[in-house]
């Protein structure tokens, strides 16, 4: 045995020597050195702290504490055990009353549990608010208001005066950046928006935060059984921007100036803006992808759908989100997000998108 080796037993055995102790006292010196008790205070710490997780059945938390207990003398275990057995009882027996019932049920009783969610209008996300960077010799950009066709003329006024009741736009005397606002129809009403491609976009410094890729999408609600897609209602909208860069999305109108109060589609930055704050909202909800406006969820089985399903809109509740319950699909064998088709089998192309001019004639000339 070498200098070093022979330290470590002379250390442990002293003020004894190690030449005088046997091979098996040696050992069992070296055991306890190496493999300690662990202390009881520390233990019963430990059982004290432990309570019990959603996503464990009372058998399991019953394990758990036995082995939590098992350096801990059998006069204060069994008391202790039965004690904590006690106090876990309401929280399962609430739990029992979620999992009863049909997955319809069950899903109409986490919608009413977080009505908020789909009430309508929009809100503001809590908490997270975009920025607006431009580059150092930006300089202002003014355009003239464009002529509304008059058919349209009442229904546009009808849309500014929604968009700042709902307080999306606040009406503004004067404005360093303006551009122009563009009406499209939209069956019976019309949309507002802004040109911003010839204002803001050429000076931003646009973000570079990833935005998920279709396979990110597949890989993570690979092995779901069904699917459920929630619908964030004017999504970026959702999104407050910093008061100092509101003076950016000042759009032009014939009614006069309007800034947006929130963060506005067509502006470059805005989808890696949103998804960076989407991720950080749905941070360690498993079974879950966001894309642009919509948030799909899935699981495994129906218990674990749920529970996946009761997650997202928990945090969608607390962080102030609101999502339009008439485009929401729940528990849906297969959804379509992106142009893709999404089920349990794999996801695949849209085949209506793919054969949408399969139909047609082919092309010809008039004199043909």
């Amino acid at each position: 045995m070498g200098a070093k080796t022979y330290n470590l037993p002379r250390c442990l055995i002293t003020p004894d020597k190690a030449a005088g102790k046997s091979f098996k006292e040696i050992t069992e010196v070296h055991q306890k050195h190496f493999q300690p008790k662990p202390l009881v205070i520390a233990e019963r710490f430990r059982f004290y702290k432990r309570n019990q997780l959603k996503t464990k059945s009372t058998l399991e938390y019953i394990a758990e504490l036995l082995r939590l207990s098992e350096h801990c003398s059998e006069k204060w275990r069994c008391p202790i055990i039965w004690t904590r057995l006690v106090e876990a009882l309401p929280t399962q027996l609430e739990r029992n009353k979620i999992h009863e019932g049909s997955v319809e049920e069950r899903l109409k009783q986490i919608i009413e549990e977080h009505a908020p969610v789909f009430k309508e209008g929009i809100c503001n996300l809590k908490n997270i608010r975009a920025q607006i960077i431009l580059a150092d010799d930006a300089k202002p950009r003014f355009h003239k208001a464009r002529p509304v066709p008059y058919a349209i003329w009442l229904k546009v006024e009808a849309e500014l005066q929604h968009l700042e009741e709902q307080g999306i736009l606040t009406k503004v005397e004067w404005s360093d950046w303006a551009i122009v606002s563009v009406s499209k129809k939209t069956g019976d009403s019309v949309r507002i928006c802004g040109d911003f491609k010839v204002s803001v976009n050429p000076v931003l410094c646009v973000d570079q935060y990833p935005l998920p890729r279709t396979e990110d999408i597949f890989t993570a609600v690979a092995g779901g059984k069904h699917f459920s897609k929630i619908d964030l209602a004017q999504a970026y909208l959702q999104m407050e921007v910093e008061e100092a860069t509101k003076k950016y999305l000042v759009i032009n109108t014939h009614k006069g100036l309007f800034q947006y109060n929130g963060l506005v589609f067509g502006i470059a930055s805005a989808p890696a803006v949103w998804h960076q704050a989407m991720d950080q909202v749905l941070e360690g909800v498993p079974g879950t992808q966001c894309f642009l406006d919509d948030i799909i969820v899935t699981g495994v089985d129906e218990e674990t759908h749920l529970a996946n399903l009761a997650a997202v809109l928990a945090r969608l509740e607390k962080y102030g989100l609101r999502a339009n319950r008439k485009k929401c699909e729940f528990f849906k064998d297969a959804i379509e997000n992106g142009g893709h088709r999404i089920d349990k089998h794999c996801a695949s192309p849209n085949q209506h998108l793919c054969t949408g001019g399969s139909g047609h004639p082919p092309p010809g000339n008039a004199s043909t």
